[in-house]
């Protein structure tokens, strides 16, 4: 291991083959993953839609410079004596190109490829780990598609990697340039901006920096401080987890709802955000399911301390435990404020990765889970204006296996569009509770919780979700009637 070629960014000590250990938030990942690496659930896709006149041959070369000036996509994985490391490798996966444009329907052809890369597992220790991909769906549109693990890059690094591309692309389209040439809630913020697209051809901020720096916290005085802060915060709490059975094949577990730009209007005239407002009604609704007083959520944060993580492709991004009390005098108004009020305390300790949380008493079946229910709010930037194109861009993500339901809060940055998308596992939401109907529970709640904010029929008894009868408790089995209002 001595090759002394370098990789184009900040860190030129850095060679090729060194190897360096995990950030905190990796480990979790490869526990993970070391018992099951025939699964796709740490995939996940980039995906932009670009109408007009598109180069694809610079486009090619946009997506391949840029790529080499991100460290953590071209990392590789290993283990010795127990122990998980990471090198970065000498060359990027050269860009795929494909052409449905003779295909029956090229814009189906085009849907399902990018689904299908949300779909492939990627092992950690055989697999490159990043695949940009080119579709040629019409003489004039043209599809980015960025499969990752989740090991590499979270939502946000991806995000920022295809706004990198599109700024590379812009400055070439028209120089004559060589095209080959080599050169977060989110976090829960909707204020948040993605950092400093990075000129073409500048050096990018090296993720091994951030490696660096987590080995550095993991045995400092503010590590200690943030379990304290969780062990204070989650004293006594019970999580509420569904039981989980075998699988039955088949069913559709992915659905989404689209929030009506009034009702995003009407969630902001609280004075909360749109994503304190959802939680608040995730918790209310799993409270009622559960038949608890409470709602353990596994909340998302960006994880990124400042201008230069703001600027890094990596992974950064992590989970952690946020309790929803739902009181039988709250309305879903006073409960986001609550849960916005401890979204700003969380961001003083979001370093601290899921790993180091202070963990609960084992369940009935043996789970040590603090949560089996995720929300994370992914806030779609504004697109750089590229002459004469028409841009479309989507994140995706997997519900982890562990999970029984994950939501994504979907935003774009200064709109009321706004959409719910739901990942459900098929073990927990089948025939009797259908995805669908999760769906169409929780926009009724929120419906409901606008009509009265400040009113005094509680959170907890607002709605009367439409088809409403006894079903057994997800948690306990025994048998449970639907909150009437």
């Amino acid at each position: 291991m001595g090759d002394t070629k370098h990789v184009q960014g900040e860190r030129s000590l850095l060679r090729l083959d060194e190897r360096f250990p995990l950030s905190a938030h990796q480990r979790d990942i490869w526990t993970v993953c070391r018992s099951g690496e025939e699964s796709a659930q740490f995939t996940i896709a980039g995906h932009q839609r670009l109408h007009g006149p598109v180069d694809i041959d610079v486009l090619a070369g946009s997506l391949d410079r840029v790529t080499r000036r991100h460290d953590a996509l071209l990392t590789r994985f290993g283990e010795a004596d127990g122990v998980p490391y990471q090198w970065v490798g000498h060359e990027p996966l050269p860009v795929e190109v494909l052409d449905l444009s003779r295909a029956p329907d090229p814009a189906a052809a085009c849907r399902r490829a990018v689904d299908a890369a949300l779909m492939v597992p990627l092992r950690l220790r055989t697999d490159r780990l990043f695949h940009p991909m080119l579709l040629r769906q019409d003489a004039e549109t043209v599809h980015i598609v960025l499969r990752a693990h989740h090991i590499v890059a979270d939502g946000y690094a991806l995000d920022l990697f295809l706004t990198r591309v599109l700024t590379d692309y812009e400055s070439h389209i028209g120089d004559g340039s060589c095209p080959g040439a080599p050169d977060e809630p989110s976090a829960p913020d909707e204020s948040s901006a993605l950092g400093a697209p990075s000129a073409p051809g500048e050096p990018c901020p090296s993720y091994r920096s951030f490696v660096d720096e987590d080995l550095a916290y993991r045995g400092s005085p503010e590590h200690q401080a943030d379990q304290d802060f969780f062990r204070e915060r989650l004293n006594g709490a019970v999580p509420a987890l569904f039981a989980r059975r075998p699988a039955r094949p088949g069913g559709d577990r992915r659905v989404s709802v689209t929030l009506e730009p009034e009702e995003v209007a009407a969630i902001r005239a609280t004075g909360t955000s749109v994503f304190s407002y959802v939680a608040a009604a995730l918790g209310t609704y799993l409270a009622r399911l559960h038949g608890t007083d409470s709602a353990m959520l596994g909340v998302a944060f960006l994880n990124r301390r400042g201008p230069r993580h703001a600027a890094t492709v990596g992974h950064f991004a992590t989970t952690l435990p946020l309790l929803v009390p739902v009181g039988p005098a709250d309305t879903l108004d006073s409960m986001a404020g609550r849960v916005a009020a401890d979204v700003r305390a969380y961001r003083h300790h979001e370093r601290l990765a899921l790993g180091d949380m202070p963990r609960p008493a084992a369940s009935g079946d043996g789970r040590r889970q603090l949560f089996d229910t995720t929300v994370s709010y992914l806030n779609l930037p504004e697109l750089p204006d590229i002459g004469g194109l028409v841009q479309e861009r989507t994140g995706h993500q997997r519900r982890h296996d562990q999970d029984a339901l994950a939501i994504l809060v979907v935003h774009h940055r200064n709109t009321d569009l706004l959409r719910i998308e739901l990942d459900c596992a098929p073990d927990v939401f089948d025939d009797g509770l259908p995805p669908a109907r999760v769906a169409e529970h929780l926009h009724t709640l929120i419906r409901h919780g606008l009509a009265v904010p400040a009113g005094p029929r509680p959170a907890s008894r607002s709605w009367t979700p439409p088809g409403g009868r006894t079903r057994s408790s997800p948690r306990t089995g025994r048998p449970y009637r639907y909150p009437k209002a």
